[in-house]
């Protein structure tokens, strides 16, 4: 596998990749990977496989996974270089070191954060958190009626119906004082730390309101994680994510075209 890999899929990943560097809108996420022979680390040690996904709006989709001995934000600041256009990502910091991009963040984690700070049977009545839940959800329920409509509607909805509700919802957020240390101060803090990054959709049609895309994109990889449990090899791992970057897509064009295929998209 590691030969057929090495010979014949890489350049056809390499120009996947180039193509995808040119789209719009990219998504990025990641997750761990145990490589057992790997220079300088312990078997046990994690490593990490990152996904780069092109945007949902994207005639092209594109599925390019990329295995790096660890999470430092300059892996995805050197896989993104040249890139210039959106990146859609959660609020880990690193991604902060990708230069001349526009930051995206994902309303799921904020709307996440939230819910892990309600106590059992909250309400708005009874819990800041629950407020902070409800303004998320009516931000979803807002923008998914977007979601089939021309870009130039679809911005004109965006900020005269959309922005207004992020407004107000982030002066609310500056009434809210949780308790220090508590789930409902991460949540807090979760968003207003990135307020920029999670109005910047309101900027561009094409951008959409969370990271979903990449969370599915990445989800096949973690499955087949819980059976085949690590990569024996760095040149393992690497082959691996050739593989993966060619069969999701695949699978990714083949949604598109609306053909079935055994997939999560089926």
């Amino acid at each position: 596998m590691i030969q057929c890999t090495q010979t014949w899929l890489k350049p056809l990943y390499r120009h996947m990749k180039q193509a995808l560097l040119e789209d719009t809108v990219i998504h990025a996420d990641e997750t761990t990977v145990q490589v057992l022979k790997e220079d300088g680390k312990a078997a046990a040690s994690e490593s990490r496989m990152w996904v780069y996904a092109s945007g949902e709006g994207s005639k092209k989709p594109i599925r390019i996974f990329e295995y790096q001995p660890d999470r430092s934000g300059k892996r995805p600041a050197n896989f993104l270089k040249g890139f210039n256009g959106y990146l859609v990502t959660d609020g880990y910091a690193g991604y902060n070191q990708v230069a001349n991009v526009t930051h995206c963040g994902c309303w799921a984690h904020a709307r996440r954060k939230w819910r892990e700070a309600m106590p059992d049977g909250a309400t708005v009545k009874t819990s800041k958190a629950a407020v902070g839940y409800r303004y998320c959800t009516k931000l979803f329920t807002l923008d998914g009626k977007t979601s089939y409509i021309l870009p130039k509607t679809r911005n004109e909805y965006r900020q005269n119906v959309v922005r207004p509700l992020l407004e107000e919802y982030f002066c609310w957020l500056k009434t809210v004082h949780p308790e220090k240390g508590s789930k409902l101060e991460d949540a807090v803090r979760y968003s207003l730390n990135q307020e920029h990054q999670l109005t910047a959709f309101l900027d561009s049609p094409e951008v959409p309101i969370s990271n979903n895309l990449a969370e599915n994109a990445i989800r096949p990889f973690v499955a087949g994680r819980k059976n085949w449990l690590f990569c024996d090899s760095v040149k393992g791992a690497e082959s691996s994510a050739i593989v993966y970057s060619i069969v999701e897509t695949a699978k990714a064009r083949a949604c598109l075209k609306k053909v079935t295929v055994k997939s999560p998209c089926a």
